[in-house]
């Protein structure tokens, strides 16, 4: 190699260094000059654009150790979160659950056979479940998600589950750096309003949107490397229209002989707190005043003493991850499944008399 094609070389791969040199900088003074939210790495590396979802799981993808040691997420060929392909029919003797919801449905922190679906499904031969979870999804996104589902497996029982902050979500048309659709209402009936949604940023673009360097600069220049996102509404208005979301699956679930059970997961702040227990008691009332089977499992939780409730959600150092607050670990999972196992069973699909409460 001449001198002048080696000296080319050798400056490509000093700046290549540089620049690596330089993010690494950035990162650890990020920590320095301000808190600011870290971007969803987990959901990077398993999604893709979705024109009216905003984002949705690419088909079968396999993230080795995505979480951690032994935790790997897998998508199937239809991008449902799971190890195999689900046949339309309902296997003869099984009843088919679908399982809709966010981070805490999708089993955001823990390994494919560990999360609360796969437990559900591990507690009784007669089950099977199809995990329609997504990380960041609010009610908005799961509502929409189900619709486009709704025809594409055949089912008895649709689990519709929820946390507190997916009520919050509604309340915005961008989660982190993410475009997303939202819901208004039309009479009783929700709508999607803004989509079709723009495509993310590409190229360079991109880059400035990811890069921690990028961010340092505009965090220091007293700015936000996305436009912060400004609420829609009061979070009261959020939950009228997630209760008419889920009335509106509830009645073509009845119109089809299938049933929807919405299903309100707790978080480590509502047993440590009772500030928005209005909120959840308000929407689930509403809910199982318009018929709908409506299960909360936050008195299951609030029954536990604090050590033993802890240990249901991952801390920190348990995720190779930038942290998301605190989901479920294993153990919260396998709670969560047998909470909800113990109410199903009581279902007229699973022989008992009554829908549990």
């Amino acid at each position: 190699m001449s001198g002048r094609p080696r000296n080319v070389a050798f400056a490509a791969v000093a700046a290549a260094l540089g620049l690596l040199l330089i993010e690494g900088i950035s990162a650890v003074a990020l920590r320095f000059v301000g808190r600011e939210a870290p971007l969803p790495v987990a959901e990077r590396r398993h999604t893709r654009f979705d024109a009216e979802l905003g984002w949705v799981n690419e088909p079968s993808r396999r993230v080795e150790d995505l979480y951690g040691p032994g935790r790997t997420l897998t998508t199937n060929s239809q991008g449902f979160r799971a190890t195999r392909d689900y046949a339309r029919a309902v296997p003869e003797g099984r009843v088919r659950l679908l399982c809709s919801g966010d981070s805490f449905t999708l089993g955001w922190g823990v390994d494919d056979a560990e999360t609360w679906p796969a437990r559900l499904e591990a507690l009784d031969p007669r089950i099977e479940t199809v995990n329609l979870g997504q990380g960041g999804y609010g009610v908005d996104q799961a509502y929409l998600w189900a619709l486009r589902e709704e025809d594409s497996l055949e089912h008895q029982v649709h689990l519709f589950a929820f946390i507190l902050e997916d009520l919050q979500r509604m309340r915005y048309d961008r989660f982190r750096e993410y475009g997303k659709p939202r819901l208004e209402l039309r009479g009783d009936r929700p709508v999607a309003v803004g989509v079709p949604l723009d495509p993310p940023a590409a190229g360079n673009d991109a880059w400035w949107a990811a890069s921690r360097t990028a961010r340092l600069l505009l965090r220091l220049a007293g700015r936000s490397a996305a436009p912060e996102p400004q609420a829609r509404g009061p979070l009261s208005e959020a939950a009228r229209v997630a209760a008419a979301a889920v009335e509106d699956l509830h009645r073509i679930h009845d119109r089809n002989g299938t049933r929807l059970v919405a299903v309100w997961l707790p978080t480590l702040p509502e047993y440590l707190s009772r500030d928005m227990d209005v909120v959840r008691n308000t929407i689930l009332q509403h809910l199982r005043g318009a018929g709908v089977t409506a299960y909360d499992l936050t008195g299951d939780l609030r029954a536990l003493p604090p050590v033993d409730a802890d240990r249901l959600f991952l801390k920190p150092e348990d995720v190779v991850l930038p942290f998301h607050g605190r989901h479920y670990s294993a153990a919260g999972n396998e709670f969560v499944a047998r909470a909800l196992w113990r109410r199903l069973e009581r279902l007229p699909e699973f022989g008992g008399d009554g829908p549990g409460s």
